[in-house]
């Protein structure tokens, strides 16, 4: 609660310690291009102070299980084709299988760093102002008045 009245000599003389929570993580040195825009695009998306340094081991786990899943998904491309499922020998089938598997290890592993860092909605959002604006949402016919 602030005192009202003027300050006294000794409370303005008194010096405010940020400690560091004003300003944006930036990206380690060591990641990849995709992996620093990814992080630059997520704390930018945020307030300055959002994430304090000590979290800077999990948001390097996010973009590096981001780019991981980006890289599984190129790799895959060609076995989407159902077509081509047919045409591959068993060892590139056995191939795609364990790319799927790890792509679905990390798929799990990147919802649950996003929960941690408090990216997804349900990390921010309390389920009964959620519910009441989905039960809203429903009760509004869709358009306006005038157009039924």
């Amino acid at each position: 609660m602030k005192q009202r009245g003027r300050k006294s000599a000794a409370q303005a003389g008194i010096a405010v310690i940020d400690g560091g929570r004003g300003s944006r993580l930036a990206p380690p040195g060591d990641l990849e291009d995709f992996e620093s825009a990814l992080w630059a695009q997520i704390l930018g998306a945020m307030p300055a102070d959002w994430y304090c340094p000590s979290m800077e081991e999990l948001m390097r786990a996010y973009v590096r299980c981001a780019s991981l899943l980006r890289t599984i998904d190129r790799a895959t491309d060609a076995g989407n084709n159902p077509d081509m499922l047919g045409d591959l020998d068993p060892d590139a089938l056995a191939l795609l299988l364990r790319l799927a598997n790890t792509r679905d290890k990390q798929v799990r592993q990147l919802a649950m760093l996003a929960t941690k860092l408090r990216l997804t909605p349900q990390a921010r959002v309390d389920p009964k102002t959620a519910g009441r604006a989905h039960r809203r949402g429903a009760e509004q016919p869709s358009g306006q008045p005038w157009d039924s």
